[in-house]
């Protein structure tokens, strides 16, 4: 008999969708709540779909620019400004559909095959995806509990080898929770520094920080 043949590419064939696109298993039981992609339990202000609305009746139903519309670019660096009290120049801001497509992005622009990712554990799963799709390698350095979560320097610098290229950060995390301060931030860009390696920062729940 003839063997069946599949067709999906070999880098999916044993890809791990995880519970969130596994629709069986989440039909299974009823009172499950689902904490894998961040989907809010709530609907879109009114505002915002009544301006999408309005916009698109207006005629912004067309491809824009691929670096993302001006004007958001603009209010982006406007947000950068007020948020940061820093400077952002427009040519250094690109607008992608996701902050998982922002992520992806990155892998795919810097990896080679063989590059080495540095992720702290526990961490976003589609980290280790992205990665390994662009041909790097993911290299985990753990975090616990114990230890309200701290990055140890020892653990990452153990961490590091002639094909360490990249350095993933998600402030606060996901899914630990953990907001690092100014001084983690300080010992991450004096170990990029130091082996000239690049940080990858995954800060979209900053504005979910209320103490401090």
């Amino acid at each position: 008999m003839r063997p069946v043949k599949s067709y999906i590419a070999k880098r999916f064939q044993n890809s791990d969708a995880g519970l969130s696109l596994d629709t069986d298993a989440l039909a299974r039981y009823s009172d499950i709540i689902d904490l894998s992609i961040g989907d809010t339990d709530f609907i879109t202000d009114d505002a915002i779909i009544d301006t999408a609305f309005r916009e698109a009746k207006a005629g912004y139903t067309h491809y824009g620019d691929p670096k993302g519309d001006p004007e958001l670019i603009r209010s982006v660096c406007d947000a950068w400004q007020t948020d940061f009290k820093q400077p952002l120049s427009p040519d250094h801001v690109l607008v992608t559909a996701s902050s998982s497509m922002g992520m992806a992005l990155v892998m795919l622009s810097v990896l080679d095959p063989g590059d080495e990712v540095i992720v702290f554990s526990p961490y976003f799963s589609l980290y280790r995806t992205q990665a390994e799709l662009a041909g790097g390698v993911c290299v985990e350095v753990p975090t616990y509990a114990n230890e309200a979560w701290a990055i140890d320097e020892a653990r990452l610098r153990a961490a590091i080898t002639p094909r360490t290229k990249l350095i993933v950060f998600n402030n606060p995390c996901n899914p630990t929770g953990m907001g690092y301060d100014r001084s983690t931030l300080e010992l991450l860009g004096r170990v990029a520094e130091e082996h000239d390696l690049l940080i990858a920062a995954d800060e979209i729940y900053t504005t979910y920080l209320y103490e401090g």
